[in-house]
């Protein structure tokens, strides 16, 4: 514990965890001559020790309470005013000597002090200019948030739904942009943009308004026409279609046969083994992409074609003749 074996003045550095273990290690010395010998010299390292405390703590005091004069006028905080070419890294030097403070007392009343003086420097400061615009961010469209400024804004940052706020960047006017695909994901988020000067002070917030383009309008499907389908001809059903329809479905007399794909418009459904007579209800119904029925409508039946023609009856003879004849001729 002291600087020799003279056994004098103690060591630099020294604390008070070194002087209660050197006390511990001389109560358990077993000679009692030596261990007389040991307390007598720690009793005169902790004279020293409380001394040297308590001039380390005067010094810090007094460095402190210099530095924080120093911020007013004629070094006095009584003055109502602090000096001309007062900086705020002046305050902030100020400031990390009285943190250092152990009595408590003495640290509030320069904090007081300290107090005062940042206000008296943010009251001589010209009042902040500046103006910024921030557009909307358009979801599956933009990347960035951006937006217009001018004046005294140097930083940008931006903070999502309350969670921690993202890098700040620097910003040239007139505009600016701020990255933020990856973290605006949905229009209901809360956006904020936060604007800085040059010496880290905020000076406003924007809220942020996320939009959405709404969805394209896809017309509504409907079947436009059905060709008549003539039976003993005809082997498909054929129509027309527009809008949102993607497939078609065969109903024969209520009972739904195979759903198949349409596309370009047109409608061209194998129907020959499964309508075979005219009596049957045939009918087309279409479904849209998300598999639900939109339009549907009847196959009505093409006419055979109209026949023609004339009939010549024999005269039947009664008791001879056993069937009435004749001929007969047709035209189509």
């Amino acid at each position: 514990m002291y600087q020799n074996t003279m056994f004098v003045t103690i060591a630099q550095g020294i604390t008070q965890a070194d002087v209660d273990a050197a006390e511990n290690a001389a109560l358990n010395v077993g000679d009692s001559g030596e261990k007389i010998r040991l307390m007598n010299l720690l009793n005169e390292a902790h004279q020293q020790f409380d001394t040297n405390t308590n001039v380390q703590l005067r010094q810090q005091n007094e460095a402190a309470r210099k530095a924080v004069n120093g911020l007013f006028n004629n070094d006095t905080p009584t003055s109502g005013a602090v000096k001309s070419n007062l900086t705020q890294s002046a305050i902030d030097a100020a400031k990390n000597l009285v943190n250092q403070l152990v009595d408590s007392t003495v640290k509030a009343n320069m904090q007081k002090d300290l107090d005062k003086a940042q206000n008296l420097l943010n009251a001589s400061k010209p009042p902040v200019n500046f103006d910024i615009t921030v557009a909307p961010f358009k979801l599956g469209k933009d990347n960035y948030v951006t937006g217009q400024f001018s004046g005294d804004i140097a930083k940008i940052s931006l903070t999502v739904n309350n969670n921690a706020e993202g890098s700040k960047i620097n910003v040239t006017a007139p505009d600016f942009k701020y990255y933020a695909n990856n973290v605006i994901r949905s229009q209901t988020d809360i956006v904020i943009l936060k604007a800085y000067d040059g010496n880290g002070k905020l000076l406003v917030t924007k809220t942020v308004t996320v939009t959405k383009d709404a969805p394209a309008l896809v017309p509504t499907g409907a079947i436009s026409s059905i060709t008549p389908f003539q039976l003993g001809k005809d082997s498909y059903i054929t129509g027309t279609f527009t809008g949102d329809i993607v497939k078609v479905e065969l109903q024969v007399n209520k009972a739904p046969l195979q759903r198949i794909n349409v596309t370009g418009g047109t409608i061209k459904y194998y129907a020959k083994p499964n309508i075979t007579k005219t009596t049957d209800v045939v009918e087309l119904v279409a479904f849209n992409a998300a598999g639900e029925a939109v339009s549907s409508k009847e196959v009505t039946f093409a006419s055979t074609g109209t026949t023609n023609g004339d009939v010549t009856v024999n005269p039947f003879l009664l008791g001879k003749d056993g069937y009435v004849k004749g001929q007969c001729k047709l035209t189509f």
